[in-house]
Parts: structure tokens; sequence; C-alpha cells
């Protein structure tokens, strides 16, 4: 609501053979951390998504970002 997009604006990337599902996923990751067992692994569709690991499928190594740093992106004053 801050910025006025969307938090995660996923899109196909079929060069690396990740879905839009998958690259939903590894926005998320980026931001919130990775996913507990229960959603990673032991979901009933997990296994479409995600590795033995519970890493996301093709996304390769994620970085990981803070709300400040996205925020910062934005130039939103972190005082608001």
């Amino acid at each position: 609501l801050v910025t006025g997009d969307y938090l995660f604006d996923p899109r196909e990337n079929t060069q690396k053979g990740l879905s839009r599902d998958g690259h939903h996923l590894a926005l998320m990751v980026e931001l919130l951390g990775k996913f507990p067992r229960f959603i990673s692994q032991d979901a009933p569709r997990s296994w479409k998504l995600f590795d033995k690991y519970g890493e996301v499928k093709h996304a390769g190594r994620i970085s990981r970002l803070t709300i400040q740093d996205v925020l910062l992106e934005y130039k939103v004053p972190l005082d608001e």
C-alpha cells in the first residue's frame, strides 16, 4: 500500500525453467525467509515446487532482502 506496487509480482521465467508459481515462491523466500517444513515438504503438491531440501526448484541461490530494503528502493522514509 505504501509503494503502490505489488509486494510480489511473479513472472514466468522459462530460460531457467522457473514457473510463475516457482518465481512467486522465490520472491516470498527472498523477503520472508525459508518456508516451514510442513509447507515445503509435507504439503500435497510440494514436490512440484520444492526440492528435497525445501528449496524452490530452479530458483538458484536466493538472496535475502528486508522490508526496509524494499522501502528504501522506493525512497520511503523509514519513520513512517
